[in-house]
Formats: C-alpha cells, structure tokens, sequence
C-alpha cells in the first residue's frame, strides 16, 4: 500500500492535500461538525490524475496555481516536479445529484426503482444497496413508469414525448413501444386481467389532457379506449387541462383523475363517467379509504355504506376533504374536512391499509383499538411535515 509523503493543509476550506509514493494526488475534507475525542475517516473529494500516466520519480514537491485558466469549477490545478514538472488537472469522482422524476417500489422483487433522465437505476431494499441501471432507454426522458404487479416482470414506461414503453424488469430490454400521447406521459398504471393475470390493463394520463386505455397482450400494447379532454379547459388559449393525478380502484374497476384545473373525477374502465368535481384549490392527490359502517354528510344525513359507493379522500392544499360516491346512482356526497393544523401546501396524500386481526403484524399487539383501524391517510408536504 502507497504510504503519504506530502500533507499540505488549506485551513480555508478545510481540507487537505496528500501525495503518496505512487505519485497520486487526493484532495481530503477534514471539516469537523463536532469536536469528539473518536478517529474520524476523512472524506475523499478529488483525485487528480496526470496528464503523462508514466511512472515517474517520487514527487518533492507541488503547487496551486489557483488561477481562472488552472481552475476546475473551484479546483485549482496542481504543479508537482519530481524528475520530471508535472501539470494535475481535478477530476471529480462524485457527480452532481439530480433528484428522480419518480420512484417505485416492487414487493415482489424486493427492490426500489428510480427514473432518473433516461435511466432506470434499480436499489435492493434488503441492504439499500446499489443493483443496476437501465441506461438510456430511449432517446426522450422518463417522465412516469410502473411495474406489472405481483408478477413484477415488466415495467411499463412513460416518456415525455408520449411514448409508453413495455420493459423487462431483469434485463431492461425494451420490448416494446408506441406513441400513445401528444405531450408528456404524467402518469402511468396497470390493472391486472382477472381472467388472464399475465396481461392487463394500462392507464395513462398525459399533459395533453387525455385519459387512455391500452390492453398489453405478449408485451405487446395497443389502445383499446381513449378519454380526450377528460376534465375541460384550462383556459380558452392553452386547450386542455393537464392530467396531474391517475388512480385505479379495481375492487369497483374504477378510475380517477385530477387535472391542473382543479377538477377531479371518476369514470368506469370504459371511461363512462360517474361524477366530476371542481374544487377551489389545486389537487395533489386522490386515495380511495376503505370503509364499512355510516356515514355522516355535511347536510345532516347519515347513509349506510353500501357495497355501490365508494369513499374518496382528495388532498387539496392544506386540507383533505372525503366524499363518498355511488357509482350506481351517479351521485357524491360531501362527508367531511381534514384541516392541516397549520398553514401549509400538502403535495403528497397516501393510503394505508391496514391487514386483518389475525395478521401477524397484530399478533403481539397490545393496543385492542388498533384491531379496529381499516385505513390511515397520510398526508405530507414540502416543509419536512406529515398530517
């Protein structure tokens, strides 16, 4: 192992510069948060690697020139001589973060997956550790994708040209592809054939203001039905509203969606309509909330729940409002408000489903109330909150 004959230390920016008898030059941060008598390793920030890669004599000597013309981004340049005067350029080692445009988790294979550009990069969630990417796809960048369920062999992507593609979750091979919508894919899910598990259904919702069917045979998708202009204008310049939430509910084999005009609604599988709602804010989620006994309304009467409703829970942005729907009738029914208890802009609304008391999660359990939960919602916004 090279051993360290050169430490120069630049108390500046807190860090510091080693050069080993290999000739290899690493820039250390030695910034300590909190003074502690326990040995810390330091963090390795660049490597700088030489411009002649022969193996020269020990360095004896470097120097920073730190001058716009020797500087990458805000490292300069290195000078070292030994037998030769050498010229070190900075190299990063680390690349720069850039957040996901969505994120999935497969129960199935025990493994999360984030779209990133046009990459697919694939996290065990046993160890958290890195497994593979799927590296340019296509030529567009993703913008929504899902996997096939429980099956977890197919993922299908959504690009922002309109584009859906079908692709295999081991290998990442494009299977296939077809143009579905004229603007951005915002959304993307599929429901499984009861009939045929292998195949399903797939929704998709774009920025075009279209609702689409396609039915995914052999990996092979086509388009089997098509909502155009589901939830109006969003002004008489700009045509349709973007489609910005897409939710299935296949117990009742229904669908909604909300769209950038503050409007919301249900529709069956071929798209024939149930209800549509405006709201007075901008919609950032819609859940379905499991339930069975009566509920109260906000003029006073209390209904049974019936096996022809379903409950709706739509976040709004700082608060989430529950309705209940019956998709016989065609009517809603406003039920209550869950207000934030502070002013903030809820971005995020999920359901969580609680198993049955015999469930082995609940068989230790020491709260008996728990045993009656069927649903928590949880709501979250950008401020570090969750309601």
């Amino acid at each position: 192992m090279p051993s360290v004959h050169i430490l120069c230390i630049i108390s500046l920016s807190f860090s510091a510069v080693t050069v080993d008898d290999s000739g290899e030059i690493r820039l250390w941060n030695i910034f300590v948060k909190e003074k502690s008598s326990d040995l810390g390793m330091a963090e390795l920030l660049q490597v700088f690697v030489g411009q002649d890669e022969s193996k020269t004599a020990q360095i004896s000597f470097i120097f920073f020139p730190f001058t716009p013309r020797f500087t990458t981004d805000k490292y300069s340049n290195i000078i070292a001589a030994s037998s030769k005067l050498l010229h070190y350029q900075p190299e990063k080692i680390k690349k720069e973060f850039i957040s996901p445009s969505c994120i999935v988790f497969s129960d199935c294979n025990a493994a999360i997956l984030t779209a990133v550009g046009k990459s697919i990069v694939k996290y065990d969630v046993i160890n958290g550790g890195y497994q593979c990417e799927f590296d340019e796809l296509d030529n567009g960048e993703i913008s929504s994708f899902c996997s096939d369920g429980e099956h977890g062999r197919r993922l299908y992507v959504g690009m922002v040209n309109g584009e859906i593609m079908v692709v295999n979750f081991s290998t990442g091979q494009t299977i296939s592809k077809v143009m579905v919508h004229l603007r951005e894919v915002t959304n993307v899910t599929v429901v499984a054939n009861k009939d045929d598990p292998s195949n399903g259904t797939v929704f998709s919702a774009s920025s075009d203001g279209c609702i689409k069917a396609l039915t995914e045979s052999g990996g092979i998708l086509t388009i089997h039905f098509a909502l155009e202009n589901a939830l109006g204008d969003i002004g008489s310049d700009n045509g349709s509203a973007p489609i910005t939430v897409l939710k299935t509910f296949p117990s009742q084999s229904l669908i909604s969606a909300a769209s950038r005009n503050r409007s919301w609604g249900i529709w069956t599988y071929a798209f024939k309509r149930v209800v549509n709602q405006k709201e007075e804010e901008n919609i950032s989620g819609l859940e379905e909330v499991e339930f069975d006994g009566k509920l109260s309304f906000r003029n006073g009467d209390v209904g049974e729940y019936t096996a022809n409703m379903v409950v709706i829970a739509v976040c709004l942005a700082n608060c989430v409002k529950i309705y209940c729907v019956n998709f016989i009738t065609n009517k809603l029914a406003h039920s209550h408000t869950l207000l934030a208890p502070e002013l903030l802009y809820l971005s995020k609304l999920i359901s969580l489903s609680y198993p049955k008391f015999n469930s082995v999660n609940y068989a230790a359990t020491n709260n008996p109330a728990h045993l009656n939960l069927e649903n928590v919602l949880i709501a979250s916004s950008g401020m570090n909150y969750l309601m």
